[in-house]
């Protein structure tokens, strides 16, 4: 092989290597960003909402565009507790918008891991009445919880939080 040969095969394995670092590094950029930054992204739950905090973190890493930014935020003039029992995309919000945008993609549970996007819906007897979202810090499966940042009023913003493993529950994961 002569030298022009040697510098094209080194010039391609270096941008597959920095493709793949890119790209297992994206959830762990998440995190350090979130954790870095999360209390100037959201100082109070008031000034900043759940899916605000979502849309300011994600700014950091893709374009949010206006169709992006209605699906973060679950703009509908339909009932949740409908749109669920028709297995609408619309509900899985920040999840629903990575994916069909193509920045993102659905994960599920067992393959979810730290840096990940979450949506979900809690509720009673089949009633969702009250939905999250956040950035995935992990899941504790042996005791059903899932510990996620995000702007929330029990922390008047940012914050580490816990909940009980929701029934309605996705996962996206950003390209």
């Amino acid at each position: 092989m002569n030298n022009v040969a040697i510098k094209r095969i080194f010039i391609l394995l270096s941008c597959v290597w920095l493709n793949l670092s890119a790209q297992s590094n994206s959830n762990d950029d998440v995190i350090n960003y979130v954790e870095k930054h999360g209390a100037d992204l959201a100082p109070s739950y008031n000034q900043v909402v759940c899916t605000d905090f979502l849309i300011k973190v994600l700014k950091n890493f893709i374009t949010i565009d206006k169709r992006d930014y209605q699906k973060i935020q679950i703009i509908t003039s339909l009932s949740i507790n409908d749109l669920i029992k028709a297995k609408s995309e619309v509900p899985n919000g920040v999840c629903y918008a990575l994916n069909s945008s193509g920045k993102g993609k659905y994960v599920t549970l067992q393959e979810a891991k730290a840096g990940d996007f979450v949506q979900f819906w809690k509720g009673f007897l089949g009633f969702y009445t009250w939905g999250h979202c956040g950035v995935l810090e992990h899941i504790d499966h042996e005791n059903h919880k899932i510990y996620m940042y995000s702007s929330h009023p029990q922390t008047d913003g940012f914050g580490l939080h816990v909940f009980d493993l929701p029934d309605y529950i996705v996962f996206a994961r950003l390209k």
